[in-house]
């Protein structure tokens, strides 16, 4: 299993990159206003709230739950690869 450090380089980077994608999302929603577009935005912008509240946990855990965290982490960054694709493929 990877160190913590370079696993929160890792996530980190992964938080950049959704960061920049968020934004052409939601400069592409605003070209468009229609109700979709918003549901996108809204819905991109509860994963990287959740993903930032996950990470400042597993950094306030015991090391015991790191493994769980961990888990859930990367199974969030999944999900909001895949929804990041969907929204770049609908406006692009």
């Amino acid at each position: 299993m990877e160190d913590m450090e370079k696993y929160r380089a890792r996530i980190e980077a992964q938080m950049t990159d959704f960061h920049e994608n968020l934004e052409q999302v939601i400069a592409k929603a605003k070209e468009k206003k229609d109700t979709h577009s918003q549901v996108h935005v809204q819905n991109l912008v509860k994963k990287k709230e959740d993903a930032a509240a996950k990470l400042k946990e597993l950094d306030g855990a015991h090391e015991s739950e790191h493994p769980k965290i961990r888990t859930e982490l990367d199974r969030l960054f999944e999900n909001i690869d895949q929804d990041v694709r969907d929204a770049l493929a609908y406006y692009f």
